[in-house]
């Protein structure tokens, strides 16, 4: 058997397969199907695709159809990393379960972000008159920026200040302007998982929603709370 530095060394490389929120979401499934278990007195591992069918059910009551494939994911990696056999290797019944989930679960419409939406947000937010002109222009600034950079918010923003590190998120440092485009540089993306970073330039738009002018802008006024500041 091998040694413990051997054995953290290969959770260690597992755990890098998955994103920094993959892990999370896997972490908090991982402890909901513990919870799950102690109630009904079940073994947690080895799990096996009828202990997952009853999870499955447990769980459609409490979050989302997606939750809870992500969720029963979560439990069947957990079993693959401790050497286990796959319990999802013939998934038949537990594909049924989750047929007849989906068919009863709520779907939620999302409405795509129109250009008048998206004006009406940021001029909504330009006029919050309680807020500091330099929060206001950040905000509109944000919003404009994951509009026409196809942005994810984890691209863009962070859960918290305690999970925030300037090696991972963006930073001041990382936008510019140059010949009138806004060049952003992600240092990582949920598509880039080896963490090469990319640059996306936007360029300008309308007037009132043009994300090169209001990026100046927020620029502008962050310069100037820094120097009244200094």
């Amino acid at each position: 058997m091998a040694d413990k530095a051997l054995t953290l060394r290969v959770e260690q490389l597992q755990a890098a397969a998955l994103s920094p929120r993959t892990q999370q979401a896997y972490a908090t499934g991982c402890k909901r199907y513990k919870e799950f278990c102690r109630k009904y007195c079940i073994a947690p591992f080895p799990t096996t695709q009828l202990t997952l069918c009853y999870f499955a059910a447990y769980l459609s009551r409490q979050v989302q159809y997606p939750t809870v494939r992500l969720y029963i994911a979560a439990v069947r990696s957990q079993q693959l990393s401790r050497g286990m056999e796959d319990p999802l290797k013939e998934p038949q019944q537990l594909n049924l379960i989750m047929k007849g989930l989906n068919k009863q679960a709520k779907t939620r419409t999302r409405l795509p972000i129109s250009p008048p939406l998206l004006r009406t947000l940021v001029h909504t937010v330009l006029r919050m008159r309680h807020m500091e002109k330099h929060d206001r222009h950040l905000y509109a600034t944000a919003i404009c920026l994951a509009y026409f950079g196809c942005l994810r918010a984890g691209e863009l923003s962070y859960p918290s200040t305690h999970s925030y590190h300037h090696n991972k998120h963006l930073t001041m440092s990382d936008i510019s302007i140059h010949n009138n485009t806004v060049h952003l540089w992600l240092k990582q993306s949920k598509t880039d998982q080896a963490r090469k970073g990319a640059t996306i330039i936007i360029g300008p738009g309308n007037a009132d929603i043009c994300p090169v002018h209001i990026t100046k802008l927020f620029l502008h006024f962050r310069r100037h709370a820094r120097a009244s500041d200094a």
